[in-house]
């Protein structure tokens, strides 16, 4: 591989901002926010590309809000499928690898253990759709690829996820009402940041890597319900801030109102991950306690 520097594509968000740090003993990093760059400006896009000519680009850009996706079809689709398959072009005509994040709603939750890469996709919400034609895009155009599946992101640093949502919800004097029956693999962004680097390291060393291109789920160990994870959640905070405990509510699925369908189970096995990389991820548990000291 030539030594030309990392780009990262959604260096603002929960995973692209950890990936500044951790990246950074593979050479230069090149992030690039959504204040720098506008997905949808693909001429800017492609200006970008050549006048970096990165070695590797990483993109960390996505529409995630799926509920709105189903009313905002046409922004989802730009960002989470267009964006990313006009990537995989550009990237193989620079030469260059393409690291893209997708999601385990590329699934239709039947199953009743984690899902393999080897699993048929089916998603039933317009986000995973999406996701999921952004991975064959990516696999049709170019071969210098990895394709991380993600479940249930979250990180200290922003807002907008589901832990930051049952810390906020704790300090207000009322009930936290969480669905019980929705199982997953919730990760923190810094052990997926942190992971996908220890893969980029270890494929310098290898005599072909292009062997190991494709399709890898990257999330934390045993499947827990939103639920149990909630639980945990407030537990531990209230080891490390000692202060009034909410009531935490157990609810069915079908008792919440959302445009979109969500899969019941969309837990994440990283097997195949640890298998071919020297990767090892933490259980749920063991990363959120990371997280919130």
């Amino acid at each position: 591989m030539d030594q030309g520097p990392l780009l990262i594509l959604g260096s603002g968000g929960q995973v692209g901002s950890e990936l500044l740090s951790t990246l950074t003993p593979l050479g230069k990093v090149v992030g690039l926010s959504h204040v720098d760059l506008d997905v949808l400006e693909i001429s800017r896009l492609k200006e970008v590309l050549r006048d970096v000519r990165p070695r590797w680009i990483i993109n960390a850009v996505g529409y995630t809000d799926v509920d709105r996706a189903e009313v905002e079809k046409d922004l989802a689709r730009k960002v989470n499928l267009e964006f990313p398959a006009i990537l995989a072009k550009e990237a193989r005509q620079l030469g260059s690898w393409l690291v893209h994040f997708s999601t385990d709603y590329v699934f239709d939750g039947k199953k009743s253990e984690p899902y393999r890469e080897i699993d048929i996709a089916n998603p039933l919400n317009y986000y995973g759709v999406t996701k999921l034609e952004a991975e064959i895009a990516i696999r049709e155009t170019h071969p210098l690829h990895f394709i991380f599946r993600l479940s249930g992101v979250y990180s200290l640093k922003h807002p907008r996820n589901f832990v930051q949502k049952i810390l906020w919800q704790s300090q207000l004097d009322r009930d936290i009402c969480v669905v019980r029956d929705r199982i997953a693999s919730p990760t923190w962004s810094r052990s997926i940041a942190e992971a996908v680097s220890a893969v980029l390291i270890n494929l310098t060393k290898k005599e072909r890597p292009e062997d190991f291109a494709g399709t890898y789920h990257l999330a934390s160990h045993e499947p827990v319900s939103w639920y149990e994870f909630a639980s945990a959640i407030l537990e531990l905070h209230q080891r490390k801030t000692p202060s009034k405990s909410p009531r935490l509510v157990s609810i069915a699925s079908s008792n919440l109102i959302g445009a979109a369908r969500r899969p019941l189970c969309s837990a994440l096995s990283v097997k195949k991950l640890e298998r071919t990389f020297p990767v090892k991820l933490l259980t749920w548990r063991g990363q959120l306690e990371f997280a919130l000291r």
